[in-house]
């Protein structure tokens, strides 16, 4: 089963901190909902994740990404 969904483009810094916010509350519950319009996936994350922060400065353009992925636990 594969579910994906991306949420892309530009928005004030204020509304990108809310959904980051909304990552991290989900992640505490155990259970992160990402919704955009009608479509949704909800993930479950484990105690153990990959993660990856990378930040880069070149000339006038600054960037930051972060990954975390996990594999999904069986019951």
């Amino acid at each position: 089963m594969s579910n994906k969904l991306t949420v892309e483009g530009v928005m004030e810094l204020r509304e990108v901190i809310v959904r980051l916010e909304d990552v991290v509350a989900g992640m505490k519950k155990g259970l992160v909902h990402i919704r955009v319009d009608k479509d949704a996936v909800t993930l479950s994350p484990s105690s153990i994740v990959a993660f990856e922060l990378k930040a880069k400065q070149k000339g006038d353009k600054e960037s930051f990404s972060l990954k975390i992925n996990w594999r999904r636990q069986t019951l």
